[in-house]
């Protein structure tokens, strides 16, 4: 209820909701400024965020979002993200034209988040004279724990660095083939590509990663952190009940270990070796 005759104000609420799907209803009435209505989400693990479905305004002097979208195969954003409770600043967005997209962190070579439906707003990098220079997904995104893309450890029992690896530097990207990014890091000697493409279907986002030890070393890449891991009957890992995981072998034996109350499931590199995996949420 937005009390009749006034302008766009927000509403709020909380509600506790099982798994599942759920219907949602909202009925509302405002006649000034003409029509608006746009609806947020948040809860626990999932930023304040919009369904990006919403009455536009008509004969208003609201603004319009300025939606980025890809074209020609991908288009490249760079800006802030907003990850967790804090805000990125080395960051590329990648939109991809088959409506599966992501931000990557290029310090540390971590995926931060994913997304499929329409790419992003680049509202806040614009107007205002872009102060925030905030890139916004325009759909519902699934945030990913940070992972360095690769790290030196003692032994299997180290812990994995938390944020970037000491000594990791990035070298900056190059477009392959496909017009895609590949990116790379070097750590000490050793060296990483790191690409990701959505699949045929439009329903994966594949990522493919080439590591390069220097001679007689063991490099170590962590490919998920959760309270549970559990490889399933069908090959799949389940990553903390909020995405799966289908990982090429390749000759690659990932193993899962207990890191405090999460579980990591990692990868040892001791040769040239390419970690190419999809997640599907």
């Amino acid at each position: 209820d937005n009390d009749l005759s006034m302008g766009v104000e927000r509403r709020s609420g909380f509600i506790r909701l099982d798994q599942g799907v759920h219907q949602l209803q909202i009925d509302y009435y405002n006649n000034v400024w003409s029509k608006y209505l746009q609806v947020f989400y948040e809860g626990p693990n999932m930023e304040y965020q919009p369904f990006y479905s919403y009455v536009k305004p008509s004969g208003s002097n609201l603004m319009d979002t300025l939606a980025v979208a890809p074209v020609n195969n991908v288009e490249l954003l760079r800006g802030f993200v907003n990850y967790g409770d804090e805000k990125r600043t080395h960051t590329i967005s990648v939109g991809d034209v088959r409506s599966v997209h992501y931000t990557y962190d290029l310090e540390t070579g971590s995926l931060l988040k994913s997304w499929r439906g329409d790419f992003a707003d680049a509202s806040n990098m614009w107007r205002n004279r872009g102060n925030s220079q905030l890139v916004v997904p325009l759909s519902p995104f699934i945030e990913f724990p940070e992972s360095t893309i690769m790290a030196w450890l003692e032994n299997r029992s180290t812990s994995y660095p938390a944020g970037k690896t000491s000594g990791l530097v990035s070298t900056g990207y190059t477009m392959n083939q496909e017009q895609r990014p590949r990116f790379h890091f070097v750590l000490d000697g050793a060296q990483a590509w790191d690409q990701f493409y959505p699949s045929e279907t439009g329903e994966r986002l594949i990522r493919e990663t080439v590591l390069e030890p220097t001679s007689g070393t063991l490099l170590y890449t962590r490919l998920a952190v959760a309270e549970y891991i559990d490889l399933l009957d069908n090959g799949l890992y389940a990553i903390g009940g909020q995405y799966y995981m289908e990982l090429e072998s390749n000759g690659i034996t990932p193993f899962i270990r207990q890191s405090g109350d999460m579980e990591e499931l990692l990868v040892e590199i001791s040769a040239p070796s390419t970690v190419k995996y999809s997640l599907l949420w």
